[in-house]
């Protein structure tokens, strides 16, 4: 009985560790049009394409295999093509902010993302949807579904 629960303990770890390999977080923009991206396997890779030109707060997303899907400053989001997305102007982050945006995959939808946004000059805590089946697959945020207040007294 001992060495089934051993074996079954060592399955669960090895499993476990496969959770880890997915690729969402494999690639970063951040700063003057710069980036990096932190494959499975090798060596980071440093990326010059990115359109940010922000010191402070941003956000990238990534799917499982570490294709990119977008990036924000909190105010604007690229897509995968670095052009800005669909209605991806006008959101109420701020590159200044030190949380412009936090991108969180929405619960039982594959396809679909919540940004979270966050201002330094009192605009308060809100949230954009993003639809990333729009545009041909490029993604859009979804009109009337955007900077929607979660809380007015937050800043960064």
């Amino acid at each position: 009985m001992k060495n089934i629960l051993k074996t079954l303990s060592v399955l669960l770890i090895l499993i476990s560790f496969q959770g880890f390999s997915q690729g969402e977080s494999w690639r970063w923009y951040f700063g003057l049009t710069a980036g990096a991206n932190f494959p499975g396997a090798g060596a980071p890779v440093a990326m010059t394409n990115g359109m940010l030109m922000t010191m402070e707060g941003v956000a990238t997303i990534s799917d499982a295999a570490g294709n990119l899907l977008f990036y924000t400053d909190g105010s604007t989001v690229w897509n995968k093509l670095h052009a800005v997305m669909t209605n991806g102007n006008g959101l109420m982050g701020n590159g200044s902010s030190t949380q412009s945006g936090v991108i969180i995959p929405k619960p039982g939808s594959p396809n679909n993302y919540y940004l979270f946004t966050c201002n330094v000059a009192g605009a308060g805590y809100r949230f954009s949807e993003i639809d990333m089946l729009a545009s041909a697959g490029n993604g859009a945020v979804i009109a009337g579904n955007n900077n929607t207040m979660v809380n007015i007294n937050n800043t960064e």
